[in-house]
């Protein structure tokens, strides 16, 4: 658990060109970034005080790609889509993915 919550804590305290966290299972896969939600169908479920703590996530499910927004949890990220659905991630499944 103190490892995930050093990577967590590395990717949100880092620049955005530091990196982002990716889960990936054959087709599907989830990218998690540090940058801030800007999906407007995603915002506008939201509380307007809860809107700072979401950030960008791309999802890729069943060949569909999806924008969603996420936030962290003890030990995991929530998501929350563009059509309401939402859904528990577990951070022990992701890999930190680095870019230059």
């Amino acid at each position: 658990m103190k490892a995930v919550a050093c990577l967590f804590a590395a990717l949100t305290m880092a620049s955005p060109m530091a990196g982002e966290l990716m889960s990936q299972s054959g087709a599907n896969s989830i990218r998690l970034t540090d940058q801030a939600c800007t999906s407007e169908p995603v915002l506008n479920q939201l509380q307007p005080t809860a809107q700072s703590q979401f950030r960008a996530a791309f999802v890729v499910f069943e060949g569909n790609r999806f924008m969603a927004c996420w936030r962290p949890t003890p030990g995991g990220a929530h998501l929350l889509y563009e059509d309401g659905d939402q859904g528990l991630v577990p951070l022990s499944g992701f890999r930190m993915l680095l870019s230059v």
